[in-house]
């Protein structure tokens, strides 16, 4: 058999067993929804308001739910492409944008991977992708950017390189380069996320004392950075959603 078709068939085989699993939790949430017996008049106006407060919550799941179906074929093709797992760009869409290909931030981060304009014009001509507001154009960028990211951390371990690259998505690989050389320099191994995490609160401008230790130029090579928090933080919430997708959708090797 045909080698590209081989391939072409075993992913469509992967994709249907994906949706089959996507589907059954689909169909728990329908009969959920079911189940929700209008309550009588008679009862108080708090347990009526309760009952409305269910029914949008469902609501909202569900769309959310049909989101994730939408686009879960173009996130396994090109995780497929680009040899990344697939759940975690599940996981780091739904930390990203809950699955809005519209959505932009305060930075001006765009749609579903919220891909930052410098890094849109820094790929664009490299995979050949124009508008970030497609769906399939951001996820392609958004995969190949990241799996780019993974390559910068070639002998950290699988765990914590997939948290370096995850760390590197939000703040920026040179911000995580900076930490790494403060880890080196503390004796820590600058490979593991245990350090860099540890490490991150030190690039704030109130070790500028410290900094003169570390770097000849008297600061981080890409300036301070006050932001580690909210970077520990994506990194777990994306870890947790990952974790989450891993307990329903099955496991693939990539090609």
């Amino acid at each position: 058999m045909n080698q590209k078709i081989k391939k072409t068939l075993v992913f469509h085989q992967k994709l249907f067993k994906t949706v089959r699993y996507v589907v059954f939790v689909w169909v728990i949430l329908v009969s959920i929804e079911a189940s929700i017996v209008p309550l009588p008049s008679s009862e108080h106006n708090d347990a009526t308001l309760h009952q409305t407060v269910t029914e949008n919550e469902f609501r909202e799941v569900t769309i959310y739910v049909s989101r994730e179906l939408q686009y879960l074929p173009l996130v396994m093709k090109y995780s497929q492409i680009y040899g990344v797992d697939y759940k975690i760009i599940l996981a780091l869409i739904k930390q990203e944008s809950r699955f809005d290909c519209d959505a932009v931030s305060h930075r001006g981060a765009m749609g579903l991977m919220q891909i930052m304009p410098v890094t849109h014009t820094e790929i664009v001509d490299e995979i050949n992708v124009q508008d970030p507001f497609l769906p399939e154009e951001n996820i392609k960028a958004g995969i190949y950017y990241f799996s780019k990211l993974s390559q910068l951390f070639p002998t950290a371990s699988t765990q914590d390189r997939l948290r370096l690259t995850l760390a590197s998505y939000y703040a920026g690989s040179s911000r995580i380069y900076d930490a790494q050389g403060i880890a080196a320099f503390m004796g820590e191994n600058p490979n593991t996320w245990v350090s860099i995490r540890s490490v991150l609160p030190l690039l704030s401008k109130r070790y500028y004392t410290f900094h003169a230790m570390v770097w000849k130029e008297g600061k981080p090579r890409s300036g301070c950075f006050g932001d580690w928090q909210r970077t520990v933080a994506y990194v777990d919430n994306i870890i947790q959603f990952y974790n989450e997708y891993r307990m329903y959708l099955p496991e693939f090797q990539s090609n």
